[in-house]
């Protein structure tokens, strides 16, 4: 059946193209209206043993119109079902069913192989999956049935940075923006890889000039942002938060990293607030249970602390500085056994953690075990720690 019916495909192919010999479906559904009518008006084929030449020109004009309605309604047929099953595809990826968008977009090839959305799609697909390198096999194909396809260079730059392949990321990206100068996706994963290399200044360079020309582009002022904070320009960073939160107050990010830049400038009632927010948007978040239990340290609130460390360890029972602060928490509230538990535990999720080490040697002090207290604090020295050091 299957056979038939791409010999019936190869069969008005034939015809529309002149009668060539044209035994497999290479293309034919990418055919304009205006192609496929000049080459059917050049010639009309044979029919039942009988020439063209032999043929009255009204029969001629009527087989030509019944084989172009057969054609049309059968390549409109497949264009139909490539498309059912591209959709079907989308609605699985929307739904994170990768494996079976997968097998949609598949079928949506078998119909169409020129249909370059589907290999897109596909390539998109498997990235979520951390199929990488057959990722960039469906972008190659995609950028092939279309050189101008801006955005599968940019996801196969991703792709490709995923793999540490830094310079073929950048020569994506790269093209990416030269096919379309307003590509800010792709902007604005160079100034990601820039960033990442350590070109701080090229970083902010390209989100500066997506937001530029787009004064609502939201990951612009979220990966500039970041950047600032980390270089302690605090002020700055937090312009930029702010207005990611005006452009999308459902967005999380922009709460988090505002919530710890008020930390620093000890404005930690705000700060408690934009990470209770965080938490109102995203309570999967371990980060901002931990951060907000770290910031009301500063103000005493011991007790609140405790509950968002655990509720930090119940989603992410791996997160080492959650039990280091719920270590140090319970130091304070004098249940100096309990907090060494804590600490201990951290530090054996992660060795070098000077301040799980500072805090260790004060729950040896308070337990009277000087010792094992000066071996932490020197320990703790030896690291990156950079507070005042006890001495027993």
């Amino acid at each position: 059946m299957t056979k038939l019916f791409y010999k019936i495909i190869a069969f008005f192919q034939n015809f529309l193209r002149g009668g060539e010999d044209n035994d497999v479906l290479d293309g034919s559904l990418s055919l304009r209206p205006k192609e496929v009518e000049n080459v059917a008006a050049q010639r009309v084929p044979y029919e039942d043993g009988l020439e063209d030449n032999k043929r009255p020109l009204d029969k001629k004009k009527e087989l030509l119109e019944i084989k172009s309605h057969s054609y049309y309604k059968l390549r409109d047929s497949i264009s139909k079902y490539a498309l059912e099953y591209l959709n079907k595809g989308n609605a699985s990826f929307d739904n994170n069913d990768y494996l079976e968008a997968i097998k949609s977009y598949d079928k949506a090839i078998d119909f169409n192989p020129n249909l370059e959305e589907a290999y897109h799609q596909r390539g998109w697909a498997k990235y979520c999956l951390g199929d990488y390198w057959w990722a960039i096999d469906d972008y190659n194909k995609a950028i092939e049935i279309n050189p101008k396809a801006e955005y599968s260079y940019n996801n196969r730059g991703v792709s490709k940075q995923k793999l540490n392949d830094v310079e073929g990321a950048l020569e994506d990206y790269n093209k990416a923006i030269e096919i379309n100068s307003y590509c800010f996706l792709a902007i604005v994963n160079r100034g990601r890889l820039k960033n990442q290399e350590g070109d701080i200044k090229g970083a902010i360079k390209d989100f500066s000039s997506v937001i530029e020309r787009d004064s609502n582009y939201l990951d612009a002022y979220l990966e500039r942002g970041e950047i600032l904070l980390m270089q302690g320009h605090y002020e700055n960073a937090l312009v930029d938060f702010t207005k990611a939160i005006k452009i999308n107050p459902q967005n999380s990010t922009g709460y988090l990293n505002r919530g710890l830049i008020l930390c620093k400038l000890k404005n930690y009632v705000d700060s408690i607030d934009d990470y209770s927010k965080a938490i109102s948007i995203d309570n999967t978040s371990h980060t901002a249970y931990n951060n907000r239990g770290y910031t009301r340290l500063f103000i005493g609130s011991y007790e609140a602390a405790i509950k968002d460390f655990s509720l930090a360890i119940e989603i992410n029972p791996f997160f080492a500085y959650s039990y280091n602060n719920r270590g140090f928490a319970k130091y304070k509230l004098g249940k100096f056994k309990e907090g060494l538990m804590d600490c201990k535990y951290s530090l054996k999720l992660d060795k070098k953690n000077s301040y799980v080490h500072y805090n260790l040697g004060l729950l040896y002090k308070a337990l009277n075990q000087l010792k094992r207290a000066q071996s932490h604090f020197d320990k703790a020295k030896s690291l990156d720690y950079d507070g005042p050091i006890e001495r027993t």
